[in-house]
């Protein structure tokens, strides 16, 4: 029986990880302009934010790096606080954990003062005791760490404790460190057979959970 669960937030409780894949277009299109082409989420040899800005000024050739990263930052502030949706499902999965007694916790990449407005607006806020962030923690997906204390701070055992994912590296590391993991079906997570053989659960509803879930 599960008495624990880890959860992540973009792509896994919100369905968001398309506005990040493609947020040059939509940061531009906020802002009046008409983008036809795909444009690129990394170019070889810069980070995420270089590549964003080279995107940008591909249309505002006046604007600065930092001129761009604010206003997109402001962009993101402005989809959680009034755009971003939960993942079909999600709400009603929560509560019925909640009214189970399973204790839960949110362990996220995203910075928690993007997340509060989107997760007070949803009423979802409530269902978790705490909402560690990698940030936070200092040490990203990559390293168990925010699995540690998050299952520390739930106090449960972890045979009885799940972790809810979608990203491959985040299951990997789950896996690799003796965690169960319930995988999360996400569109824009493109490894989705590598996804389905590691984890100890996939589902594309979740109320497939308890159909699988055989504690």
């Amino acid at each position: 029986m599960i008495k624990g669960a880890i959860f992540d937030m973009d792509g896994t409780l919100l369905d968001s990880m398309h506005m990040w894949n493609d947020l040059s277009k939509y940061y531009l299109t906020y802002k009046g302009y008409e983008v036809k082409e795909n444009l690129p989420k990394y170019t070889d040899g810069l980070n995420y934010y270089e590549t964003l800005c080279g995107n940008i000024r591909k249309y505002i050739p006046t604007m600065s790096d930092e001129e761009i990263i604010k206003e997109a930052h402001e962009y993101i502030g402005h989809f959680y606080k009034y755009e971003v949706k939960p993942k079909e499902g999600a709400v009603e999965f929560l509560e019925k954990l909640y009214n189970m007694g399973v204790k839960m916790c949110l362990a996220t990449a995203t910075n928690y003062f993007i997340l509060e407005p989107a997760l007070k607006r949803l009423d979802m806020l409530k269902y978790f005791s705490k909402v560690f962030t990698t940030k936070e923690i200092g040490v990203g997906k990559e390293k168990p760490l925010i699995f540690d204390i998050s299952l520390e701070h739930l106090g449960t055992n972890k045979e009885d404790t799940y972790i809810f994912e979608d990203a491959l590296y985040a299951i990997k590391t789950a896996k690799n460190n003796g965690y169960k993991v319930c995988a999360i079906y996400d569109k824009n997570e493109k490894e989705q057979d590598e996804i389905k053989a590691l984890s100890d659960i996939y589902v594309t509803d979740y109320e497939d959970f308890f159909k699988n879930c055989k504690d």
